[in-house]
């Protein structure tokens, strides 16, 4: 067989099986992130060694945040199989974007992945993805020889020693997924409803009520003080003054390198509201891996067991070790360098506290991370939640 060869801009070429008895399907696409082109492109030329088909494989960097949307825009020139980010899932559903994984692969993805990665991967009791990751979180790192001696767990603690060293944290309160532990931490709640078609029918949204208006008032005593910077997915973050950085896996490099043995990461603190401390629950979310609907059943095939080879527990593993992801596969969570990783120890942790992240409209993101735009001690805590309830039945349409 011709092995893949990586282009010079990150695609992978080649990939097919050999010649004989093998069926020819033709080229099949891949997006995965440009990070992980070079392991996903080896991981399926070794299944094409296999394989029952012959094809020419075309490896493409995409993000997970990125492939959806180009997916459903136009299915057709789409990938054939493409990492994306959960909560895209009900989108590419109504696009049609996505195809229900087979019985067999079902049996295995639900036998070798955590329930949670499993449930992030189904509609209406329908399997639509692999699973790849179970690590989609935000936790803290911080910087250890600032906060010898502080209790890690109170953020009242931490912006009294973040002021008093003359540090910043980072937290990115203007987007949904960050803001939403305030709101889950006091008991608050943004729910949605999908039909089988994956559009939205209904939501049961607490955020304007007693709960929320604490989530709000918590938020708002961290963003009044002068050591606050709104910006959680900043590069460079502890080069940059930070003292602490809210962010997931994707910023452990960034921070080693800065930090060194002084790279602290553990999980969300709690915030104090009316003398009650409410733990920040962040979201648990996952990288999953779908495959696009197929015009014949061996291209089908052949999909399904790309897919499957690029989730499997060594494919994880790979990426743990080449990238730092967080393994969805309960064999690969076992590996006792993923047990050691100090990172994946607070991402486990911080899961543990976290609410699953469901489906939500899209524009339902810009909606609530609006909550957290340009808060002061004066922002007015009723009109902003009263505006934003007012606005979610029109997310519907």
């Amino acid at each position: 067989m011709a092995l893949g060869a990586l282009a010079g801009c990150g695609s992978g070429g080649g990939g097919s099986g050999s010649s004989g008895s093998k069926t020819n399907i033709g080229e099949v696409k891949v997006w995965c992130d440009e990070k992980i082109v070079e392991s996903v492109t080896a991981q399926i030329n070794k299944y094409a060694e296999s394989s029952d088909y012959s094809f020419t494989l075309k490896v493409e960097p995409m993000g997970e945040g990125d492939a959806a949307g180009n997916m459903i825009n136009d299915p057709k020139a789409g990938a054939d199989v493409y990492f994306f980010a959960q909560d895209q899932l009900s989108r590419l559903i109504t696009a049609k974007a996505i195809a229900q994984i087979p019985n067999d692969a079902k049996t295995t993805v639900q036998g070798e992945n955590d329930d949670a990665s499993v449930q992030a991967a189904t509609v209406n009791n329908v399997v639509y993805a692999y699973p790849a990751t179970s690590d989609n979180t935000y936790f803290m790192y911080y910087d250890k020889s600032v906060y010898q001696g502080v209790d890690m767990t109170d953020l009242s603690a931490i912006i009294t020693k973040t002021k008093a060293a003359g540090k910043k944290i980072y937290y990115n309160t203007s987007s949904a997924w960050y803001n939403a532990a305030f709101f889950y931490g006091a008991g608050a709640k943004s729910e949605w409803t999908t039909d089988k078609d994956g559009n939205f029918t209904a939501h049961d949204d607490t955020y304007n009520s007693a709960a929320g208006k604490k989530a709000l008032r918590g938020m708002i005593d961290l963003c009044k003080d002068s050591t606050i910077f709104v910006d959680s997915s900043e590069n460079g973050a502890f080069t940059k003054g930070a003292g602490v950085l809210i962010s997931g896996t994707w910023a452990k490099s960034d921070v080693s390198t800065a930090l060194g043995n002084n790279m602290g990461a553990t999980v969300l603190p709690k915030y104090t509201v009316d003398g009650t401390k409410y733990q920040l629950k962040s979201y648990s979310g996952f990288k999953l891996v779908g495959t696009k609907p197929q015009t014949t059943t061996e291209r089908a095939a052949a999909v399904k067991q790309i897919a499957l080879a690029i989730t499997n527990k060594e494919a994880q593993l790979t990426r743990f070790k080449n990238n730092g992801w967080g393994p969805s596969n309960k064999g690969a969570q076992q590996d006792s360098e993923v047990q050691a990783d100090p990172v994946l120890k607070a991402v486990f942790a911080q899961m543990a506290l976290a609410t699953p992240q469901g489906q939500y409209p899209g524009k339902w993101w810009d909606h609530a991370g609006a909550i957290g735009k340009n808060l002061t001690a004066q922002s007015n805590v009723d009109l902003i939640l009263q505006t934003y309830e007012d606005g979610l039945d029109a997310l519907l349409s």
